[in-house]
Parts: structure tokens; sequence; C-alpha cells
């Protein structure tokens, strides 16, 4: 009988595993692009869950920016694995890069910026109603085709802010824009991140707050 029980016991322990192993594998996020630049040159792997605090995170970026090169981050948050890109700009470079995407969200620390001189702000949790309230308009969209331009998302951390707020801001942006690229058209709502130095001159107000 105590054979028979202990038997029993171990059965369930191997099929707990088994679950658990197969929930950790599904709670992986990636962004579109990050599988594809896993064999690139160009593209280096910065581990946030090691990384202590804001200006080493930015000082890593900035440094791979002077090297041409672009970050792929992975860390984990609220029990799931993260693996997307960004990109940051180099403190001395020696070109001018600019970005013209029309589609521009800015984000401070873990607030959406939606007015000038960023009076109005609201949460990262509304970050779903603001993606879905840009891709209402068709103006936004290609020409001739039936997917958004390629949006920009700013990234402002002041440097005392902890680490744990940089990971969530991210966590959100993977599953909202992994969400909205989810049905047939996985590129419907390309984008790119970059993680930028706080400024205490607000940046200039999103292109989509301006009157149609």
């Amino acid at each position: 009988m105590k054979t028979g029980f202990s038997f029993l016991i171990l059965l369930l322990s191997l099929y707990s595993c088994s679950t658990l192993e197969e929930h950790i594998l599904q709670e992986e996020v990636y962004s579109a692009d990050y599988k594809e630049l896993l064999t690139k040159e160009e593209f280096n792997i910065i581990d946030i869950d090691s990384v202590n605090n804001i200006p080493e995170l930015t000082s890593q970026m900035a440094a791979l920016a002077c090297e041409r090169k672009t970050a792929g981050l992975k860390f984990t948050f609220d029990e799931k694995a993260f693996h997307l890109t960004a990109n940051a700009r180099c403190p001395n470079p020696r070109e001018t890069s600019c970005h013209f995407q029309q589609i521009q969200i800015t984000i401070i620390n873990d607030s959406i910026v939606r007015s000038p001189f960023g009076i109005i702000k609201e949460p990262i949790e509304n970050l779903e109603d603001l993606v879905t309230e840009i891709s209402n308009k068709p103006y936004f969209f290609r020409i001739k085709k039936d997917i958004m331009k390629r949006g920009l998302i700013h990234l402002y951390f002041e440097e005392n802010e902890d680490i744990s707020t940089a990971k969530k801001v991210l966590a959100e942006i993977a599953e909202v824009f992994g969400k909205m690229n989810s049905g047939e058209k996985t590129d419907f709502f390309e984008y790119d991140i970059l993680i930028t130095e706080y400024s205490p001159i607000p940046p200039p107000p999103p292109p989509f707050e301006a009157s149609e």
C-alpha cells in the first residue's frame, strides 16, 4: 500500500514538473524582428535582469549605438520571458541620425505623454487604447496597403528610476503590439523603440495629437 502511494506521488510530481515546463515554454514573448536579427553580427543582447540601474542600461545601449549595433533586450517580467529589440543614440555620433516616422509615441518613465510639454500624461496601462486609437485613423495607413506606417516609440527614463520600470514599460509595449500583430497580418503595425536619456526639456508632442 505504501509502495503504491509513493508511486502515485512520483507520477504526480513528474506531471507537475512537465506542466510547469510547458507553462514556461509558452510564456515567451518576442518582438517580430528579434529572431530574424539573432544571427546578425550587428545584433547584441543585453540581459536587463543582470542590469542594476537605468544609467547602466542606457550606457550599454549607447555603446552599441556608437558601434552601429542594435540591442536585443531580454528580461523576465510578470512570470514571462520577453525578447525585443531597441536602439539608442550614440553620445558622440560621427553622423546625425534622423527619425521621420509620422507615428510617434512618447513615454517618460511609465507615463504616456499626450500633450505638449508633458502636461497631460496617462499610465502605461493605457497604451493599448492609444495604439487602437492610432490604428483607427486612415491617414496613418500606408498608401494602397492595409497596414500601418511604421511607428517610433520614444522611451525616456530618469536616471534614478528603478530598472523594474523599464521592464514594465517594455513588457507592455511587447504585449500590446504583439496583440495588434497577432492576426493574419503579422506586420500590421511595425515599430521601433528608441531609448534616450531623460532631458528636462519636454519632447515635442506626438503627431497624432494634431487635428485632422
